[in-house]
């Protein structure tokens, strides 16, 4: 008996009009819920802002000690593609991937030390830490030790971990595909979506802990931008309002041991103190800024695509931020002096990093 499926095409039972409807499914669900919908951008968000938290020294610099991290956000990713198109329990088993990430984002700096303690697991010639020797290694630093006394951080971590294992090893019928999708083949399921979204919560908060840990500065204002522009310190900081926004997800009762911590690290309030030290900078200084950090793009990429991404702004930027007409205006006029400034410096040729620029006059 042959298959009635063309040639080129897998003939498997859950096919992809399956999984393609329940992705038609969910975005007609997500946009009837806008506020449901939001709240799984913010978290998402929430968990890259922790990524500015990671020092990024010139011994750090290139030394891949960032991975952990941006790995975990990879899955994270992945988490939203399969729930999107009903893949419940893959999507909880990536969730199992963002937490034993992120905690490894924390592990590995716990000595300020990741750029070398990274590089075993990092080229593969080790074994991914087991979670008892993590913990051992995490509660070396007083901060982590501290709050563990006062809050049962490690319990609540075990207790997700297990959770999120029994959907990745399927622990009998309750934990399974059928069981979230209600058939054998991918259905949009509500509930199943909630679930999902309650262990995104869970996660996020215990690997934002951890890194609030290690990093406290992180739960204190740092006007890094009035201060210094766009030309401030690569990472170890969060702008304000990622940081009121990170404390919007963390248990109260956690967050004010957390508060305490980062309050009385004496590390912090020289940190603190150095940033105030600085003038504000002025609207001068900072266009200035802006018109270097331009022509240096310019140089590397060409007149053409800086000039395509300048359209998006203007076209987006003026309905999305209520930006008043003569702001805009003042933006359509800056675009004009540096297009002329790229073609009388010979920017507005094909060509970018690497290039001879031997068609350049």
């Amino acid at each position: 008996m042959t298959s009635s499926k063309p040639k080129g095409h897998l003939t498997i039972v859950n096919g992809a009009e399956y999984f393609i409807g329940v992705l038609e499914a969910t975005e007609e669900y997500f946009e009837k819920n806008e506020e449901f919908t939001e709240e799984i951008n913010e978290y998402f968000w929430r968990f890259r802002s922790l990524f500015d938290l990671l020092p990024q020294t010139l011994e750090k610099f290139w030394s891949g000690h960032v991975f952990p991290f941006t790995e975990a956000e990879y899955e994270f990713e992945c988490s939203i593609a399969f729930v999107e198109m009903g893949y419940y329990k893959h999507a909880i088993a990536a969730l199992r991937s963002v937490l034993e990430l992120g905690i490894l984002s924390v592990y590995f700096d716990v000595d300020d030390k990741s750029e070398v303690d990274i590089k075993g697991w990092l080229n593969s010639a080790e074994p991914t830490p087991f979670r008892k020797n993590v913990q051992k290694k995490l509660l070396k630093h007083p901060n982590i030790y501290f709050f563990s006394q006062h809050y049962p951080i490690f319990n609540k971590f075990e207790i997700l971990y297990g959770k999120l294992c029994d959907y990745s090893h399927t622990r009998g019928a309750r934990y399974s595909s059928r069981k979230l999708s209600l058939s054998n083949t991918n259905r949009f399921h509500e509930k199943s979506l909630s679930l999902w979204f309650g262990l995104v919560k869970e996660v996020v908060e215990v690997i934002a802990i951890f890194h609030l840990l290690k990093y406290p500065i992180g739960l204190q204002e740092t006007p890094i931008e009035e201060k210094f522009g766009i030309n401030g310190p690569a990472g170890g900081f969060l702008q304000p309002f990622q940081s009121e926004n990170l404390k919007k997800i963390i248990q109260k009762d956690a967050l004010r041991i957390l508060q305490k911590i980062s309050d009385q690290d004496p590390d912090v309030q020289g940190v603190l103190k150095w940033i105030r030290s600085f003038e504000d900078i002025t609207e001068e200084e900072l266009k200035k800024q802006f018109e270097e950090s331009d022509k240096l793009t310019i140089e590397g990429g060409g007149l053409e695509q800086w000039l395509k991404n300048q359209e998006v702004l203007l076209n987006n930027l003026p309905q999305n931020l209520n930006i008043p007409p003569a702001q805009t205006e003042e933006k359509r006029k800056y675009v004009e002096k540096m297009t002329r400034w790229a073609k009388e410096n010979g920017y507005d040729k094909k060509w970018g990093y690497g290039s001879t620029r031997s068609d350049v006059p």
